[in-house]
């Protein structure tokens, strides 16, 4: 049986999540584009482009309801209250956003849960 539409909720955390992966792209598009990458930030610009990726799969998942995108989810969404607090002048609202993010996830859980097939 398929599910009907994700909530509201699941709509705005995946839109945001998909436009986050447009911006980081775009961030790494225009750092390439203006010249060689410089070895110090291969890391960091790897590190966005894996995150992107990721945002993207996640976000598709959730819209879905694949059971492991709820992990997944909520694994990005501790991911990035982490690694937004190493960034002084915008963590505390993207920490912020992010761990609404989780609590609602967390709340929604049973969206995510496999069900058993009719015989």
């Amino acid at each position: 049986m398929e599910r009907s539409a994700p909530p509201t909720g699941i709509k705005v955390i995946c839109t945001v999540w998909v436009i986050i992966a447009l911006l980081d792209s775009s961030s790494v598009l225009y750092l390439a584009a203006t010249g060689a990458v410089p070895r110090h930030l291969l890391v960091p610009v790897g590190t966005i482009v894996v995150l992107a990726l990721g945002y993207v799969v996640v976000a598709v998942g959730l819209w879905k309801f694949k059971p492991w995108a709820w992990n997944a989810g909520l694994g990005l969404a501790v991911l990035g209250a982490i690694s937004a607090s190493v960034h002084p002048p915008i963590s505390l609202p993207v920490v912020t956003v992010m761990a609404l993010t989780a609590i609602y996830l967390v709340a929604k859980r049973d969206l995510y849960r496999p069900h058993e097939q009719p015989v």
